[in-house]
């Protein structure tokens, strides 16, 4: 599934600015990602996107290149991964949905 997160706050500047809307698929394993990664995390209540410092057996230390202390996050927590940004993958990620629908819909008759 794919999800629009509107960001806030300049923590991950220049890769991601404040304000910015961010396309991001929640079908993912967790455990498959690495160090480096940037992920939409939930903690405290709110959602977070930064990027994995390390990697532990049932999740990931967060941070970013700031003053921002790295803190733990379980697997469970971390929602959904940035897709790319190329012109023809969000023309995909904005049809897919579509494509699924119609092809669901076909299916049931």
């Amino acid at each position: 599934m794919i999800k629009v997160v509107r960001l806030k706050g300049s923590s991950m500047s220049p890769l991601y600015k404040d304000n910015e809307f961010l396309f991001c698929q929640s079908d993912f394993e967790p455990a498959s990602l690495k160090e480096g990664d940037c992920a939409v995390y939930e903690l405290s209540g709110g959602l977070y996107l930064h990027r994995i410092k390390r990697k532990e057996e049932n999740g990931f230390y967060f941070g970013n290149l700031d003053d921002l202390p790295e803190h733990f996050v379980p697997f469970s927590q971390v929602k959904c991964l940035p897709c790319e940004r190329k012109i023809e993958n969000l023309f995909l990620i904005l049809i897919y949905p579509l494509f699924k629908f119609l092809k669901d819909l076909l299916s049931l008759k």
